[in-house]
């Protein structure tokens, strides 16, 4: 009996709180039809902008995809990642060797000429050996011709005499052959042999940092071994993300001078922002801040100078500023000080902001609708999203989505107390419940009575 009414409660329990948190189309303000020209397990969407003006949480956590009978399918969001192109080919570096003189002076011997372009054109002459007892000390390679910084070097060298060997050099990076900065400290270079097998480490990873000249320092432990060529190697290019720009007319906050509002009117994923003045010669100066409400709390996102000067028909302004991914939809230009022009004229701000992906499993059958905003529908999990793009191949069809149409309206974007009410009437039952059935149980057991047939 005992068990019977626990099970009853689990289901009414159950069923309530299945009632409270299920999300039908109806409780989505808009959505959007998805259709795709093949098939496959997995569609894949890039949201419109519409999207981003009728969520109501930044991260998107008010959408679902429904299939055609009404059921809720997996899915995940995700930002395009930049592709990786073929990596530029190597460039062959001219390498000079640079002797010490073991003389009575002790010092370096060293003549380098470079042309208009700061080539180097000879390392010759007094560079050159002058006895027995001169050696290598270095080798200089002129990476001035490189228009990117190289990812690491590749060596080339003949042995000589020495039969293998396992050594540290350093690396030295200068733009004027006087000033020298260490670059690379204590890599490994070596080239052993065991019968016909050779282990050999050639190549020397390098900071991302552009150098003109490079200098490998040559120890004693390699004085038999020539280095015969050097190549500079490079990280694959990443092709840019695309990116969406939006303009927001500002309106002027308060009764501060240079202080203007800006309302984007959705949350996109925003890393880039410019300002755009209505008239030249205007000069700005502050913080550019963001916030969730119009209400704050404002978190500052770039503090510097804007500008648009013009002269002789010539107009500079200032670069797009590079932001860290921010969702937030209202923004504000706060002064500083220093700021000059017209403050009646609000300038227009341009955001940089980037689409997500939607994925999603095609289950049941079609069409596919997206639902988007709703107070009351919280994050859903997926494992969709765990996969890697390399598990997904050719299992992804490309989807287009249809205009933006109204479901449950915009009454869904506003909290709607009736799940409230619906949740707390199941618990206030469920206490009921239970609470009659620990009278009834109190009951049978009876007053003084050791055990009780029947509990089980």
């Amino acid at each position: 009996m005992i068990r019977t009414w626990l099970a009853s409660l689990v289901g009414f329990l159950g069923s309530g709180l299945a009632l409270a948190t299920t999300a039908t189309l109806q409780d989505f303000a808009y959505g959007l039809r998805v259709e795709a020209a093949g098939t496959g397990p997995i569609w894949e969407l890039t949201l419109p902008e519409a999207v981003y003006r009728g969520v109501t949480r930044a991260d998107l956590g008010d959408l679902r995809v429904f299939n055609a009978a009404g059921v809720v399918v997996p899915h995940a969001l995700r930002l395009p990642r930049p592709a990786e192109a073929d990596a530029p080919p190597t460039v062959d570096l001219p390498v000079f060797p640079l002797y010490r003189h073991r003389g009575e002076t002790g010092g370096q011997v060293l003549r380098i000429v470079t042309n208009e372009r700061g080539a180097v054109i000879d390392a010759s002459g007094a560079a050159t050996p002058l006895d027995g007892n001169d050696r290598v000390e270095a080798y200089l390679l002129d990476a001035s011709a490189l228009e990117r910084s190289p990812r690491a070097l590749q060596l080339d060298w003949r042995l000589g005499e020495s039969a293998g060997f396992v050594a540290t050099v350093t690396v030295d990076g200068s733009d004027d052959l006087s000033r020298w900065q260490t670059l690379v400290r204590d890599a490994t270079v070596a080239e052993l042999h065991a019968g016909e097998s050779v282990l050999s480490q050639t190549e020397i990873r390098l900071p991302e940092r552009k150098a003109k000249y490079l200098r490998i320092n040559w120890p004693d432990a390699l004085r038999k071994v020539e280095l015969s060529a050097a190549a500079a190697t490079f990280a694959p290019a990443a092709a840019p993300v695309e990116r969406r720009w939006l303009e927001i007319p500002g309106v002027r906050c308060g009764g501060e001078p240079y202080c203007y509002d800006f309302d984007s009117a959705g949350r996109r994923v925003v890393d880039r922002a410019r300002l755009i003045f209505p008239t030249g010669n205007m000069v700005l100066r502050g913080s550019l801040q963001s916030a969730p409400e119009p209400a704050g709390p404002w978190h500052t996102r770039h503090f510097g100078v804007h500008y648009s000067l013009r002269r002789d028909g010539v107009l500079l302004e200032s670069a797009p500023v590079e932001l860290l991914p921010v969702s937030d939809r209202y923004w504000r230009l706060a002064p500083e000080g220093g700021s000059t022009g017209d403050p009646l004229s609000p300038p227009t701000l341009a955001l940089g902001w980037t689409p997500h992906q939607l994925r999603f499993v095609a289950q049941g059958e079609p069409p596919y609708t997206v639902a988007f905003g709703s107070a009351t529908v919280g994050a859903a999990a997926s494992l969709l999203g765990t996969l890697d793009d390399g598990k997904l191949e050719g299992m992804r069809v490309p989807a287009t989505a249809s205009e933006v149409f109204d479901l449950g309206g915009t009454a869904r974007l506003r909290t709607s107390p009736w799940r409230t009410w619906v949740l707390w009437g199941v618990l206030v039952g469920a206490l009921v419940l239970l609470g009659w059935m620990v009278r009834r149980l109190v009951r049978q057991l009876g007053p003084g009575t050791p055990g009780s047939p029947g509990v089980d």
